[in-house]
């Protein structure tokens, strides 16, 4: 998955690796190299959410320097 972040006219271009997969009645989708996760009840549900967990992630990693 890749996901661009956009802040004051600069681009931050980031490519990481997700896994799909299906508990209970959930979609969920999880990236190891940065330990976050989303779900959702389908496949792009569970897609959608993690990129704007993913976006909300950069860009407070970004505000704290840590980025």
């Amino acid at each position: 998955m890749k996901q661009i972040v956009r802040t004051r006219g600069k681009s931050i271009n980031v490519a990481v690796q997700v896994i799909l997969g299906k508990q209970n009645e959930f979609y969920v989708a999880y990236c190891p190299s940065l330990e976050l996760s989303s779900y959702g009840k389908s496949e792009d549900e569970a897609k959608k959410n993690f990129e704007t967990e993913l976006k909300i992630f950069l860009e407070e990693t970004k505000k704290r320097g840590t980025l």
